[in-house]
């Protein structure tokens, strides 16, 4: 917890290739998700990545919500990608 906390301080101070790195470490590997929450004012905006999807604009009246539609929508569109590829493959 303590290094995603530094990494949450010094994000606009590192370098490109060092953040991408970073989030590739602590976000990617093992299928892990990363979240950004945006507040404007009265509603929360939250995007969800695993890398190779990202969900945007999923809006909610607290962070807790704008999160979990944001995990919901990117649940909703690996499903969909999982089915494509198997459409392809038959």
């Amino acid at each position: 917890m303590f290094l995603h906390s530094l990494y949450l301080k010094l994000k606009y101070s590192l370098p490109t290739k060092l953040i991408e790195f970073w989030d590739w470490v602590w976000y990617y590997r093992k299928c892990k998700i990363k979240y950004e929450i945006y507040d404007y004012g009265d509603t929360y905006m939250a995007t969800a990545s695993n890398r190779e999807i990202t969900v945007v604009n999923c809006y909610g009246s607290t962070p807790e919500l704008a999160k979990e539609i944001a995990t919901m929508r990117l649940r909703v569109e690996l499903n969909n990608v999982k089915a494509d590829r198997y459409i392809k493959q038959h």
